[in-house]
C-alpha cells in the first residue's frame, strides 16, 4: 500500500481510548462526600432548631406561670417553669 491508500489506512486504525473508570471514580466519590456533608448540615440545623424551640417553650411556660401567679390564679402548676428560690407570691 502506497500513496493515498496508506494514508487512509492510518486514519482508519482504531485508536486506544482510555477507559472512563478513572474519570468516573472521583466523580462518584465527590457525590458521596457531598451527600454525607449535606446530611451532616441537615442534622446540625435540625438540632439547632430543636434547641431553639425547646428554649422558646420553656420561656413561654415560665411566663405563663409568672403571669398566673401575678393574677392570683394559683391553680397553675407551681413547679413548672419556676426558678428555685423564686417567691411564690408576686
Amino acid at each position: 500500500m502506497t500513496g493515498h491508500r496508506a494514508r487512509l489506512s492510518l486514519h482508519l486504525r482504531p485508536t486506544r481510548v482510555p477507559p472512563l473508570v478513572p474519570v468516573l471514580v472521583p466523580l462518584a466519590r465527590w457525590a458521596e462526600r457531598s451527600q454525607r456533608q449535606a446530611c451532616r448540615n441537615a442534622l446540625v440545623a435540625s438540632t439547632s432548631l430543636s434547641q431553639g424551640r425547646r428554649e422558646r417553650d420553656e420561656v413561654a411556660e415560665y411566663v405563663e406561670t409568672v403571669l398566673a401567679h401575678r393574677s392570683g390564679d394559683l391553680t397553675a402548676d407551681r413547679s413548672s417553669g419556676m426558678i428555685p428560690g423564686w417567691p411564690t407570691a408576686l
